[in-house]
């Protein structure tokens, strides 16, 4: 039944409930409505089709709809007063029954006449209620209760959703819940005002304050140096932003550098340091090995080693060992020494070179050609050289001179060239042959 109008509410509150629930009134009624003209139409089965649970329930909320529209609020502010509940229960009902009457209507309609069903519901010229005219039509048709049952439990449940239907509708006709739906839109307005500006306020707030940490973070990655940047923790970049955390990244990269670089220079370093270190074996080597060969020439033989050390000075350095020279051991070439790299050795080979000269003076004032080599040994060391031999190599530069001069053999006349300034270097200058070559020019 439809709400009573409160007393003093003013005509246009009264056109205006009447205009809102008569909009829900057409759109929820309106299958029902074209069921019932289907029905008394003696289209049957187009009504009973009419009267699905689906349409009905869309009807219904396209009602909801149609209010809310009209009066200026949100669909949730109108739905919040309908019977909802209800809506689904019988809708849910209406699933069972109307399938199970459409299916029975459809299987037994071919054994009655329902012509005269119709006409003898509406005697009186009237449209009658949908419920009424379903359950007179199970009525009619009560000896087949297959076809029967279903049409009554169908007009049972119309009746129900009718009867919603206008409950739906004196709830809507009483104002009073639009009032509440404006007070509440009212409200929802300035707590939306009010939350705005909390959420304003919290907002500003807030990007200052991440703009404060964004700049503490700033600080802290600008103090660390490259090689500190990957301490840094989760707790200390929680508030880094994009580029933050790429500077950051950008000083472990080149952290990393700097230490690909150290390495590189230490293993450099290592490396130099054993190159060096293996040299200064290879030399201490050559130095003991030489030193060890020098020593072998003192005392007069070489060992195996000593002979590995000389090379191909072996056989001279052997000579110089025992003190045996041979007149190509004088010269006029100079004697190789081996171990030139090792000076202290090389002098002491040198030394023992002499000491063999010395021993046969014979060997190099008659019976050889000294070379420049031999002659600055034997220069530095005349003091301790006889008389004899010195002028035996006189006497040797001067008939040399003589028989240069009188064959007119050039290559002896060099010869007696060096012999002759080797005689005047160690004080007994030659005589007149030795004058002669001295002036000679071929």
């Amino acid at each position: 039944m439809a709400a009573r109008a409160p007393r003093n509410r003013p005509r246009s509150s009264e056109t205006s409930a009447s205009r809102i629930a008569g909009a829900f009134l057409r759109a929820a009624m309106g299958p029902i409505e074209y069921a019932g003209g289907c029905i008394l139409g003696n289209r049957i089965q187009a009504g009973l089709e009419e009267l699905g649970p689906d349409g009905l329930r869309d009807a219904y909320f396209r009602g909801i709809g149609d209010v809310a529209s009209m009066a200026g609020v949100k669909r949730a502010e109108v739905e919040r007063i309908v019977p909802a509940a209800e809506v689904a229960t019988l809708h849910a009902r209406l699933h069972a029954s109307h399938a199970r009457a459409v299916g029975a209507w459809k299987l037994y309609a071919g054994q009655f006449g329902f012509l005269d069903v119709v006409t003898a519901l509406t005697v009186d010229g009237s449209r009658p209620d949908i419920g009424l005219c379903l359950e007179r039509v199970a009525g009619k048709v009560r000896h087949d209760p297959e076809l029967a049952e279903p049409l009554a439990a169908l007009s049972i449940d119309i009746g129900a959703w009718a009867e919603l239907v206008q409950r739906t509708e004196a709830v809507l006709r009483d104002l009073s819940w639009l009032g509440s739906a404006m007070r509440r839109r009212a409200i929802k307005r300035i707590s939306f005002g009010v939350v705005a500006l909390v959420t304003l306020f919290t907002l500003t707030g807030a990007i200052v304050g991440v703009r404060l940490a964004h700049d503490a973070v700033e600080a802290r990655i600008a103090a660390v140096s490259n090689c500190d940047a990957e301490k840094l923790t989760d707790a200390d970049l929680s508030w880094a932003n994009g580029e933050q955390r790429i500077a950051v990244q950008k000083k472990v990269d080149a952290c990393a550098t700097e230490r690909t670089e150290e390495e590189r220079r230490r293993l450099e370093e290592e490396a130099a340091k054993e190159q060096e270190r293996k040299a200064r074996e290879v030399v201490v080597a050559r130095e003991r090995a030489c030193s060890d060969l020098a020593t072998e020439v003192e005392k007069g033989a070489l060992d195996a080693a000593g002979k590995t050390t000389a090379g191909d000075t072996v056989a001279f350095l052997e000579r110089v060992a025992k003190k045996t020279l041979e007149p190509t051991d004088v010269g006029p070439d100079d004697p190789k020494f081996p171990c030139g790299d090792v000076p202290d050795a090389k002098k002491r080979l040198e030394t023992t070179y002499k000491d063999a000269l010395l021993v046969d003076p014979m060997l190099w004032a008659r019976r050889s050609d000294p070379s420049a080599f031999a002659q600055k040994i034997l220069s530095a060391s005349k003091d301790g050289v006889a008389q004899t031999v010195l002028i035996g190599l006189a006497d040797n530069a001067e008939r040399t001179a003589t028989a240069g001069l009188t064959a007119g053999d050039k290559e002896k006349i060099a010869r007696a060239k060096r012999l002759c300034a080797f005689a005047t270097a160690l004080g007994v200058s030659g005589q007149k042959s030795c004058r002669a070559v001295e002036t000679f020019n071929p």
